[in-house]
């Protein structure tokens, strides 16, 4: 009888993890699908794109700018949220003296194609092409990569030697958040992303800015505090000591940062 339930336990636990491998897209992504005429109610300064990537999807994005403005930030969001946020994102920056380009990766909004970590680099690289494109030099662009965007924003910046990084509430890899919630799961073995920031952390020549909350509940503070520690260039970190995964931006604190930032 204890055999019978040990292998009924084992079976069940062998089904448990195949339904997290055969699933996993769906319990790290929450993509918002729009159809291909929404409309995101844009002023007359800023405009919709799409960019064709090196693997042929068309990602969608915006780009507000305002010609006073020299600098731009390029924005990767994180895996809930979408460009129909883009008005409170761009109001932080074009207000700081820099415009925005922010995209949906592959699978969100109205970008094309399906979930893959290279094809959220593939992504982010047609966005930084867009802007070199319209005669930015990377003296002239700010990387900013929140939550899952973190792990696109250190890609791009180990890539491209950008004026600044600005990371809000990151982490040293994908498989890391998961081992913390979910270590039965072996997510090491079964994960098919890993988004490993912590590896590339040595390789960021620019100033970086990270900013994290101690209440964080899904990515924890210490994994902010450990690619702190790895990075070797200028950098600086605001740890909120209330701060959750959501409420950074609304701290005096990170406004007052985030402009000193954007004015070096």
């Amino acid at each position: 009888m204890i055999k019978f339930i040990l292998i009924s336990l084992l079976i069940l636990y062998a089904l448990v993890l195949i339904c997290a491998y055969i699933y996993q897209d769906k319990l790290l992504f929450f993509p918002q699908k729009f159809p291909h005429d929404f409309n995101f109610n844009l002023s007359s300064d800023d405009k919709e794109v799409f960019l064709k990537t090196s693997d042929g999807e068309t990602i969608n994005g915006i780009y507000i700018t305002r010609q006073e403005n020299k600098k731009v930030v390029l924005y990767f969001h994180g895996n809930g949220t979408s460009l129909n946020q883009w008005k409170t994102i761009a109001n932080e920056f074009i207000d700081y003296g820099a415009n925005l380009l922010m995209i949906d990766y592959r699978g969100y909004g109205k970008s094309t194609g399906t979930f893959s970590e290279q094809g959220f680099y593939n992504d982010a690289e047609a966005a930084y092409n867009y802007l070199k494109s319209n005669g930015y030099s990377d003296a002239e662009i700010f990387i900013y990569g929140r939550s899952l965007g973190s792990g696109v924003a250190v890609e791009m910046a180990a890539r491209h030697n950008v004026l600044g990084l600005i990371l809000e509430s990151p982490y040293t890899s994908v498989i890391n958040v998961a081992k913390k919630h979910h270590p039965y799961l072996w997510p090491q073995f079964l994960l098919k992303y890993d988004f490993n920031s912590l590896s590339k952390a040595s390789q960021l020549k620019m100033p970086v800015l990270i900013f994290h909350g101690v209440k964080d509940e899904v990515i924890p503070v210490e994994q902010a505090e450990t690619l702190n520690a790895a990075i070797n260039s200028k950098k600086q970190i605001l740890i909120f000591k209330d701060g959750d995964h959501a409420n950074l931006s609304s701290y005096k604190e990170y406004d007052n940062a985030l402009r000193g930032f954007l004015n070096q």
